[in-house]
């Protein structure tokens, strides 16, 4: 019974050594974008390494809304204290007008990480999509008839007379 008592008190140690090893920080802590459809806009992260030694950090964005980024260094290594830029371009598909909320992951796992333990951020994302084309096409259209019926009236006032 002993014996038990002192391996899970070593392992638990040993969880917790790991897990102390790793860290991770963020900036900014919310994400903002403003696009509309058919254009893209860009948002500097810069994820930092608090930990005290090397870690492996991953970065993406919740799955229903993966087909909407492109995360460059999404996948990298950084030594204790470095810091590293990552871009997350948006690029929305014309489904994709209106408000969305959302959250983007920052992981950090040990690189001798046999155990998976590793710590993480969540950050908040909000997404504002304006469908310009569509309001441009539907004023374009409001344009035409306008300029159809004048026409027609003119026609008809003129045969009048």
């Amino acid at each position: 019974m002993l014996k038990k008592i002192v391996i899970s008190i070593l392992v638990l140690l040993m969880i917790a050594q790991a897990s102390s090893a790793t860290g991770v920080g963020a900036s900014p802590g919310r994400l903002n974008f403003t696009v509309e459809v058919g254009s893209s806009d860009t948002q500097s992260l810069y994820v930092k390494n608090t930990g005290d030694s090397i870690s492996n950090y991953l970065v993406y964005v919740d799955d229903e809304y993966t087909e909407w980024f492109l995360i460059s260094n999404d996948n990298f290594t950084l030594d204790a204290g470095e810091v590293k830029e990552v871009t997350l371009e948006l690029k929305p598909p014309v489904s994709g007008a209106g408000e969305h909320e959302f959250k983007a992951y920052v992981l950090s796992t040990s690189p001798e990480g046999d155990l998976g333990v590793g710590s993480g951020i969540k950050i908040p994302v909000n997404v504002h999509v304006s469908n310009v084309f569509a309001k441009g096409a539907v004023l374009f259209l409001m344009l035409i008839a306008g300029t159809f019926a004048y026409v027609m009236y003119r026609r008809r006032r003129d045969v009048q007379e």
